[in-house]
């Protein structure tokens, strides 16, 4: 790595991270568009997508949300919690924080998820 790049490390370490998480969001489309078929022919299948959406979802977000912690003060009112408030530079944790917790919230029902995903499947969506 250059001097810059190492001098500037948790710069460049947020912008890696954010990488990542737009190579999820990426993938997350990707994967719904390319398993179509199989989804709607395998319940089981539909489930197996619908939770490592969800697990990775989690993880994702897990890491933009210590990133986005770490770089608040110790007293900072914002710190340990994203407001609805937040800044607009900070909206794409928002949007993240949202995917999450549907993704979260929709693999705890095995027989909804997988009736939704396919009804959406079947009308269109992705």
């Amino acid at each position: 790595m250059s001097l810059t790049v190492l001098k500037n490390d948790a710069d460049f370490s947020a912008l890696r991270l954010n990488v990542r998480a737009m190579e999820h969001i990426y993938w997350r489309h990707k994967i719904l568009k390319e398993e179509k078929e199989s989804m709607l022919a395998s319940t089981d299948h539909a489930w197996s997508v619908l939770t490592t959406i969800a697990n990775r979802d989690k993880r994702i977000h897990g890491e933009l949300l210590n990133n986005w912690d770490s770089a608040r003060f110790e007293d900072d009112p914002k710190r340990k919690k994203v407001s609805a408030n937040i800044d607009p530079k900070d909206k794409f944790l928002q949007a993240f924080a949202r995917a999450c917790a549907y993704s979260s919230i929709l693999v705890k029902n095995k027989k909804k998820a997988t009736e939704l995903i396919r009804k959406v499947m079947q009308t269109g969506g992705q």
